[in-house]
């Protein structure tokens, strides 16, 4: 009553100076109060106020009361605050609260439409990334939509808003923020009694951008930060001077020499244009550094460089990177020198929430790579960021002569945020494809040699070629196009260039995933061990449909309590928790029945509820749930295609440079033996039985290991069957970014529902209880009153009875069948029942039509 109320009738003409606790905090935010002697006086208009208005009226006197205590509490308080006060003395006078700016520069609200239209939307069922602002560009076609007007009182777009800035219509910041809002206002007014849940979804979502992209530069207009760069024109940028190079310290660096998992870097030294004398590490022979062997972890010799003889060039194993390298002459640099020099060479960076939705799709696939195991870190295991010139100078002729158009994953990242340069998503594709293939045009010739350092690079650039082909299909799902020309006859698989952003390349590629995932036969883990790592993969494409935000669809198939005609349209019933319980026990063999029985549960539900379609029954609402949430369920098992599909070629490649790292130590010890003099059977026999000796050892230790401390199994999800929910741990999504406010709301509004139709069911049992009641009681009275008349009336007929056997004796010789008379009990006893019958029937109509029934 005393905070952010609404005034009562005539309450105006009463009290000339409203006051509520909503009022006072607003003042003491905006520093309103100078005094405490100022709060105090408002706190007290809040009790005053209510008992001038309502003193005069008796059926009010509870708000008097109510205010009077309160007055009580307050003046508590208030006094204590006093007396504090006065005991620290004067404060110095505050400022005056800040006046609100009038009007706003153009630019400012040029600035923050344009920011806007720049604002993307991530949909939450094809993860495609779009334009927010493009439904709300242009004025709402009223020919395609004629009922628009029904809904909607003051249509508004952003092209109008644009119109109306330059007209200088908007004279302070809150006219500007009202009919921005009014865009996305009008857009739920019209499609929410609709049900088009995307385009309410972006409304809403195009709402909260802008409220923080307009708070966030009014904050800057405050503090003095945009007037000065808004206002003034761009002026030219002036060419800058060259800056003279710095003369390099005579100090070694590494070069990469193998892409090998754990091996060693040589050092090569890097020439000195100072005048002071080289450290004496520098002054080392450049071939023999190159000839120099070093042993690697595994205990392998390999050779860390080559001499650089002209029949040799060409089988160097290296990447394939751009042409922005160094020359020949300068010497290797360190990665993250040459990573930052190729970034510098680009003009300008754009910012992610400046580029176009495509081009967001294309960092996103940069930084999935950049996440690669072999491209990640500081010191990846193969190298495809920079030029190659920039780290191998020495075989720069010989690069450029056998590849036509260099490119590495630095000059593709410079090129997208630059902007200008790629026009559409099919030439980033082109570009990355390019990194891999050109790696494997180049050690083509060393791998066939059976160079281990080119076989290695040879089949990573194969999988990564084939990772990026499905990774592109999958981030640029959105930006495909119809399938036109030769794709559609015949679909190249495994690694190869050239693939094409179409809807059947996509199919394809999807298509292949599935032919090396789904039906793969791979160990399967202990009960009481935990999941292998392909069991958690089905595991996480469980939880993706347990979200938060998928509640309200999921509450169908979690426990399913299935009807009783269930079975004659479905074979196999199943719900989520079946699916669960069995991966927990270890029933799936591969992935493809994990993501066959998930599919089952949808696809069942859609076949027995689709009579229902389109209808507001609960049949309905699981339908439409199963549709939704099977859309879903495809995108992560798209995404989960994927994850798998490459750790599988990945573990495949480095098991085959593991053996050839075996063979290759094997080669070195032989070499090491025979160069020592000894019988090389002999060696070779007593190296079978060493390896025999250390495998028996290993499978004994194995045998007699006892777990004495068995692991906690986690619960079976049995125990959570009788649960309407139970979350897991989400996964950071950011399309999700109101998942658990808009769960609690759907949790309150589901909750008064019930409370509502809890109501509603208590009532109906009551008349039903009392219907029965009444009809028992009629029924009672009933049979009592004619057993009552009965016994009159037998008393009468027997009492007559009497009277006639009395005055005429012959009666009692007449015992032919004439004179039988009917027994008197049973005719009675039917009379009695129809009359019973007939006014239970009436009392009964009475009675329904004073009930509820269902």
């Amino acid at each position: 009553y005393y905070y952010n109320g609404e005034f009562p009738a005539g309450y105006l003409k009463v009290i000339s100076r409203p006051m509520d606790f909503g009022t006072i905090v607003s003042k003491l935010l905006e520093g309103e109060h100078q005094s405490v002697g100022a709060f105090a006086e408002d706190c007290r208009f809040v009790c005053e106020n209510c008992k001038k208005f309502y003193d005069s009226k008796p059926e009010m006197a509870m708000f008097v009361e109510q205010a009077n205590r309160l007055n009580a509490v307050m003046s508590e308080e208030i006094g204590a605050l006093i007396v504090n006060d006065q005991q620290r003395g004067p404060l110095p006078q505050l400022p005056p609260p800040p006046t609100r700016m009038t009007t706003p520069p153009k630019e400012l609200l040029r600035t923050i439409l344009r920011e806007l239209r720049a604002t993307t939307y991530t949909s939450k069922v094809t993860k495609a990334i779009l334009r927010a602002m493009a439904p709300f560009e242009k004025p709402v076609d009223l020919t395609e939509y004629p009922d628009y007007t029904n809904f909607v009182e003051t249509p508004m777009d952003l092209s109008k808003v644009e119109r109306r800035i330059e007209e200088g219509v908007y004279l302070t910041p809150d006219d500007f923020e009202f009919e921005c809002l009014l865009i996305f206002e009008n857009c739920e007014k019209y499609n929410t009694p609709k049900k088009h849940v995307d385009i309410v979804t972006m409304a809403k979502h195009g709402a909260r951008s802008f409220k923080k992209i307009l708070t966030s530069y009014l904050k800057k207009l405050e503090s003095g930060k945009f007037a000065i760069q808004s206002v003034q024109p761009k002026q030219p940028k002036q060419p800058k001077q060259p800056k003279q190079p710095k003369q390099p310290k005579p100090a070694p660096v590494a070069a990469p020499t193998t892409g090998s998992k754990g091996t060693k870097r040589a050092r090569s030294p890097t020439p000195s244009t100072s005048t002071s004398p080289p450290a004496p590490k520098a002054q080392t022979d450049t071939t023999q550094t190159a000839t120099k062997k070093l042993k690697t972890e595994t205990g392998a010799v390999k050779s860390i460089a080559r001499t650089m003889h002209a029949s040799k060039e060409a089988r160097r194993p290296v990447t394939a990177q751009g042409a922005q390298g160094e020359s020949a002459n300068s010497g290797p640099v360190p990665l993250s020198v040459s990573i930052e020099r190729v970034k510098q060479s680009f003009s300008s960076r754009r910012v992610t929430k400046n580029l176009e939705p495509w081009e967001v799709a294309c960092v996103r696939i940069l930084t999935a790579l950049s996440k690669h195991p072999w491209l990640s870190g500081s010191a990846p295991r193969f190298i495809f960021h920079v030029p190659v010139p920039t780290l191998f100078p020495e075989i720069a002729d010989a690069y450029k002569a056998k590849i036509a158009k260099p490119m590495d994953l630095t000059t593709i990242e410079g090129t997208l945020l630059q902007g200008g340069i790629l026009k559409a998503p099919q030439e980033f594709v082109d570009n990355l494809s390019l990194v891999f293939s050109n790696a494997i045009s180049f050690n083509q010739a060393g791998h066939d040699e059976g160079d281990p350092m080119s076989c290695a690079y040879f089949e990573a650039s194969q999988h990564l070629l084939f990772y990026v082909r499905m990774l592109s299909l999958e981030h640029l799902a959105g930006f495909l196009v119809e399938n036109v020309g030769a794709d559609v006859t015949h679909i190249q698989q495994g690694a190869f260039s050239g693939w094409k952003l179409t809807k059947n390349f996509k199919k394809a590629a999807k298509e292949e995933m599935e032919s090396l995932v789904l039906n793969i036969q791979m160990e399967k883990s202990d009960v009481l061990e935990r999941l292998a790592w392909w069991e958690l993969e089905c595991e996480k494409l469980l939880k993706a449909l347990r979200h938060q935000s998928d509640l309200r669809y999921m509450t169908f198939f979690i426990h399913t309590t299935y009807p009783a005609d269930y079975a004659a349209y479905v074979s196999k019933p199943i719900d989520w928790n079946d699916c669960n319980r069995n991966l927990q026990d270890r029933m799936y063999d591969t992935i493809g029945m994990c993501a066959e029985d998930i599919r089952l549960i949808f696809s069942n539900a859609v076949k027995y509820n689709a009579r229902a379609k389109g209808t507001e029954t609960v049949s309905g609402q699981a339908y439409a749930a199963a549709v939704y949430m099977s859309a879903k369920l495809e995108a992560a098992i798209d995404r989960m295609l994927l994850t798998v599909s490459e750790r599988l070629g990945r573990e495949k490649v480095e098991s085959a440079i593991q053996r050839r790292e075996k063979v290759a130590q094997e080669l070195a010890e032989e070499e090491k033996a025979r160069a020592e003099g000894r019988d090389i059977d002999t060696w070779r026999a007593e190296r079978d039985r060493k390896k025999a000796e250390e495998e028996a050892k290993k499978l004994l230790e194995t045998r007699q290991t006892i777990k004495v401390n068995l692991p906690q199994r986690a619960p079976s999800y049995r125990e959570y069957a009788e649960s309407d929910f139970d979350p897991f741990e989400e996964e950071d999504d950011a399309h999700h970014e109101q998942a658990y406010i808009e769960a609690a709301k759907r949790e309150r509004v589901l909750y008064m529902k019930q409370q509502k139709e809890r109501k509603e069911t208590t009532k109906i049992a009551c008349k039903v209880g009392i219907g029965v009641f009444a009809r028992l009681a009629i029924k009672k009275q009933l049979r009592e009153s004619f057993e009552q008349k009965d016994k009159v009336r037998n008393a009468v007929e027997l009492a007559e009875k009497t009277k006639s056997t009395k005055f005429t004796p012959e009666s009692d010789h007449h015992n032919g069948p004439d004179h039988a008379i009917p027994a008197p009990s049973k005719v009675k006893t039917a009379v009695r029942d129809k009359k019973i019958r007939m006014v239970l029937g009436r009392k009964r109509k009475k009675i329904r039509q004073s009930c509820v029934f269902d």
